[in-house]
């Protein structure tokens, strides 16, 4: 998997755990390979997701019991809400969304593009993607998809709902700058 600057202050944060958790604990193997990965704090589970088979995976890992939700195509990205009982997954022109507490799928959204990086927050779900995709907001209740310019050119992006922004980066282009962006959308 291939660590992006958002995945690498995931890691930064997540290290001294892992770390102390590999002293005192064994490997457990999973039965899927990760695409991707996140953590709910609220739910104190990793948030997996899998092609072949496509899947969502809610691991429990301190009973290494697994709860998957089938998807409809293979993922290529995921985020988890700020409250961490939801999660958004991108796929090719679809958004998966899911409940982590049940682990079942809510709804999906088609979009006209394929979606290499998505945000979510409470009410909202962001696509992000290179210079030149279609990028969309998703109003989470009624299902409207809007175009958005706002988010333009971010290949990775995290919500932080203190300062109510979303903060993205740009992989592969120089300068490589994380950038932020409050959005006419309420997030």
């Amino acid at each position: 998997m291939l660590i992006t600057l958002a995945h690498r202050h995931l890691l930064r944060a997540l290290i001294p755990s892992l770390i102390v958790a590999a002293a005192f604990s064994q490997t457990t193997p999973l039965p899927f390979k990760p695409v991707a990965f996140e953590y709910s704090k609220t739910l104190d589970r990793l948030i997996l997701i899998s092609s072949n088979p496509n899947r969502l995976h809610i691991y429990d890992p301190s009973t290494s019991q697994t709860v998957s939700v089938t998807l409809a195509q293979p993922p290529l990205s995921l985020s988890v809400s700020p409250d961490g009982l939801r999660a958004a997954v991108a796929h090719d022109g679809l958004i998966s969304y899911a409940d982590l507490e049940k682990g079942t799928l809510l709804k999906t959204f088609n979009v006209p593009a394929v979606i290499t990086g998505i945000v979510v927050t409470s009410s909202w779900i962001y696509t992000v993607g290179n210079y030149y995709a279609s990028l969309s907001s998703v109003n989470i209740a009624s299902g409207e998809v809007i175009p958005n310019s706002a988010v333009f050119s971010m290949t990775a992006g995290k919500f932080n709902p203190t300062v109510n922004a979303i903060y993205g980066t740009r992989d592969g282009t120089s300068p490589n700058d994380v950038e932020s962006g409050i959005f006419r959308q309420a997030l």
